[in-house]
């Protein structure tokens, strides 16, 4: 399968093989969780990623949250309060706001990285202890180029599109 944000239309849809496609989340007209993902109302749903297990994780950029929709059809949220705005470091993902989210990836431990546009910050949901501290950024400004020897979470960033793990 192939999944698809399609902002548009306020739906997270599927594509499968034969070029069949269907729609997964959205559509409804609620906007709490732990609900089947095709009663909720989603807000410009942007960036995914995929797990093994099946689940799809996606961003919705005007709503500051990330979702997850797993297997069995549950929306689940995995990250921000619906506030669009910078939140803290080092709590969890759920208690803390994020900013505009335009890419999401999982590593190679299941981890999530969120690219925060808002916050000039790539930020990392822990798979075992849920915590996300920022893995590079802020602060947010002019690009002067690389700073060879400074650590990366202290290098100012112009704001992130995507990330991708290595």
């Amino acid at each position: 399968l192939v999944y698809v944000t399609d902002n548009g239309n306020n739906r997270v849809r599927a594509v499968g093989p034969n070029g069949t496609g269907w729609t997964v989340a959205g559509g409804g007209h609620s906007s709490a969780v732990d609900i089947p993902a095709l009663s909720a109302q989603l807000r410009g749903p942007g960036a995914n990623a995929t797990n093994a297990s099946g689940s799809f994780f996606f961003s919705e950029v005007l709503f500051g949250r990330v979702c997850v929709v797993t297997p069995d059809g549950v929306l689940r949220l995995v990250a921000g309060t619906g506030e669009l705005s910078a939140g803290p470091d080092d709590v969890a993902p759920v208690s803390s706001p994020i900013g505009r989210s335009y890419g999401l990836a999982l590593d190679a431990f299941g981890n999530l990285l969120i690219a925060e546009f808002d916050g000039c910050r790539v930020r990392n949901v822990s798979r075992t202890s849920g915590i996300t501290p920022t893995i590079s950024g802020p602060p947010c400004g002019p690009h002067p180029g690389p700073r060879h020897g400074s650590p990366v979470s202290t290098r100012p960033y112009r704001p992130p599109f995507h990330c991708v793990p290595s």
